[in-house]
């Protein structure tokens, strides 16, 4: 196991709160111990190998280091193909190197070569550098004075002038670079935002495992996935659902909670400060609302049901539509009897491209708190449609039948070890994968796993094989938040939700969550993906009653898999499912 404290250091470090200069001690570290922090940090990962230090660094991968450091690899595709002679248009590094030339932190060889497979030289990967932090007029010759200056190289990391450059030399160059200071003046530490290195995380103090940190990132979406497949609408059939819209509508429910309910609910979702979620999830909704490169909707809405209790002064609470209005953009609507089902159905399709259609059917209730999710992008390396062939799959219950494969062999970011493989799909033009999870032998995979997979993967020309598929879901989601924690909203007696979400419920009326519609849409073809997903959360009031009910490499994904959807900025899990069954 990693030391204790540094298998999260940098980690805690972008969230915890401190100090705005890079700490010295870090620069005294193991070699070792500045690799684990930058695989940490989602800077550098390792290969089916480990870390394999030793191994050289191609220019390819050097400018997608450094385009990665400097948080450059969401900026819109560019592709080098149109440009060099010798970069292929499926070549796995033809966006960073398109990216790299188009802000002149790298250059060809030629005019029409740029040699992406030539190991790197350290002026080469030091110039690079140099210029994504900033710095101009830097070439070969000048590179290695200027970085001595500012800060990127430091007198121990220099390297005899006809030394190799390899994995370890880069990975001390990006740790020197944190510590180092941009053209005007503001140290890089502080520009990459790890602002908040916090001092007890050096202490003995602060010991957490490495396991626990990466479990925690998809220990609820897998709990979630399991529940699912084992409940009567997801048994035997393939399912897809989308964790951040039901946490996004759960949210916007704990707004509008206080005492045991509203705990409850951030619990269950791994939640430790609401309002920092809050402002999480307007800069999610913003981010998703500016982009232009690919379609990505995020919606909200809170409805009013004024049949309820044909009382004007029932209502929400000024305060409960300010605040889901400020962090969800989410508009308060009010509806009636006869036109709920229908208008809550229309929105709900408009705002999914009508991939989702008729998620209510009874407008018996007081509130509804609705999320509506809608996802569609291109592969960045596309399947071609000629090669898609009928080939044999194997379901859960060892039955075989034969679907639709897509192939292609291509560089791809890939993982693999006794358990598992995995592979991540880029879409183009955004920060957004397709992570493909493959079990082997029946293993069961983990929510360390599936973390620790993502964070160790390294690019690898790869044979995909994988089939096209459509899935259609729907659930009622009750029975198994209650599982996972959430009980008392559920409660018919509650009394956390009235005076907080609503004004003018009669004395002595609870009000609570009556039904967890969750409903989706995903479509896989060459082309790419299109996902859709809405969850709606109906309340309900009543009086208090005394009874309650209970409630090259091979990745050929010929059997089971789960997938998930992932923001790899935020790390929100957009969608998650498993293909199990031909259909």
């Amino acid at each position: 196991m990693y030391k204790n404290i540094l298998c999260v250091l940098l980690s805690i470090a972008i969230i915890a709160g401190g100090i705005s200069s890079f700490p010295a001690v870090a620069l005294s570290w193991t070699l070792e111990e500045k690799t684990t922090m930058l695989n940490q940090l989602g800077l550098f990962f390792g290969t089916g190998n480990g870390y394999e230090l030793d191994g050289q660094v191609t220019r390819a991968q050097a400018v997608t280091m450094v385009l990665r450091y400097v948080g450059v690899m969401t900026l819109e595709y560019n592709s080098a193909a149109a440009v060099f002679e010798d970069v292929p248009e499926n070549h796995w590094a033809d966006g960073n190197i398109g990216k790299a030339v188009k802000l002149n932190i790298a250059k060809g060889t030629s005019e029409k070569t740029f040699e992406p497979e030539e190991p790197v030289t350290a002026p080469e990967f030091v110039t690079f550098m140099l210029r994504a932090i900033g710095y101009s007029g830097v070439d070969l010759e000048n590179c290695i004075e200027l970085a001595l200056e500012c800060g990127v190289l430091a007198q121990d990391t220099l390297q005899p002038a006809d030394a190799g450059f390899n994995r370890g030399d880069m990975v001390a160059v990006c740790w020197q670079t944190l510590d180092a200071k941009r053209v005007n003046g503001m140290s890089v530490w502080k520009f990459l935002g790890f602002f908040a290195l916090d001092s007890y995380v050096f202490s003995d103090e602060s010991v957490i495992s490495d396991e626990s940190i990466i479990s925690d990132e998809f220990e609820f979406n897998l709990s979630l996935l399991k529940k699912i497949e084992s409940s009567d609408d997801g048994k035997e059939k393939n399912f897809m659902f989308s964790p951040f819209s039901i946490k996004m509508a759960f949210m916007m429910a704990a707004n509008g909670a206080e005492g045991e309910t509203g705990d409850e609910i951030l619990k269950a979702f791994g939640i430790s400060d609401l309002n920092k979620y809050n402002e999480t999830a307007q800069k999610t909704i913003e981010a998703a609302k500016e982009n232009e490169e690919f379609k990505l909707n995020i919606a909200n809405s809170i409805w009013f049901n004024s049949d309820y209790y044909k009382t004007p002064s029932t209502q929400f609470t000024d305060t409960y539509k300010q605040a889901i209005s400020k962090y969800y953009y989410a508009e308060a609507r009010e509806t009636d009897n006869a036109n709920a089902v229908k208008t809550i159905n229309d929105w709900v399709s408009e705002n999914t491209n009508e991939k989702i259609k008729n998620v209510i059917s009874d407008p018996n209730f007081l509130a509804a708190l609705i999320n509506t999710i809608y996802f569609k992008a291109d592969w960045t390396l596309q399947f071609k449609k000629e090669s898609t062939v009928k080939a044999d799959f194997t379901d859960k219950n060892k039955k075989i039948a034969q679907t639709d494969f897509m192939q292609q062999t291509a560089y791809f970011e890939y993982f693999e070890n006794e358990r598992m493989q995995m592979l991540n799909m880029p879409y183009r033009g955004s920060d957004i994968s397709m992570y493909v999870f493959l079990p082997k032998k029946d293993a069961e995979i983990t929510s360390s796993d599936l973390s620790f997979a993502i964070h160790s993967k390294d690019t690898q020309e790869v044979y995909v094989k994988m089939p096209k598929y459509k899935t259609e879901f729907s659930i009622i989601l009750n029975n198994i938040m209650k599982e996972l924690g959430v009980k008392k909203a559920f409660d018919s007696s509650c009394m956390d939700f009235r005076d907080v979400m609503f004004s003018g419920v009669p004395a002595g009326d609870s009000v609570y969550i009556d039904l967890v519609i969750h409903k989706s849409f995903i479509e896989v073809d060459e082309k790419g993906t299109e996902a859709a997903a809405a969850t709606v959360i109906s309340m309900v009031a009543e009086s208090i009653a005394p009874d309650l009910k209970p409630e090259p490499k091979q990745f050929i994904a010929d059997h089971p898999f789960v997938y998930v959807i992932r923001d790899n900025t935020s790390g929100e899990v957009l969608f998650m499912g498993q293909y199990a069954y031909v259909e």
